[in-house]
């Protein structure tokens, strides 16, 4: 078989895997509105808030619950609460 031949296949075989990357790629990187992961948070029994910051690419969210402070580490993409541990 001719290698060019060859080589059209592979292409054509790794296109659909390609375009399907980028699509998931595309909507997971994109971040969720601040507003959103403050609703959110509002929502599972967290406020008042205190302090949002951006560090290491999470943001990073001094906030209430129960009447205890705590600080909060969230991801930009999912609004998932990574870290909850109480703040001094």
């Amino acid at each position: 078989m001719n290698t060019s031949i060859l080589y059209s296949f592979a292409a054509a075989a790794l296109i659909p895997v390609g375009i399907t990357s980028a699509i998931g790629r595309s909507t997971s990187d994109k971040p969720i509105s601040m507003i959103q992961i403050v609703q959110q948070l509002e929502t599972n029994g967290y406020g008042p808030f205190s302090e949002l910051s951006m560090d290491d690419g999470n943001w990073e969210i001094e906030v209430y619950k129960d009447g205890q402070k705590r600080e909060l580490h969230v991801d930009p993409r999912t609004a998932k609460v990574i870290a909850d541990r109480m703040d001094d």
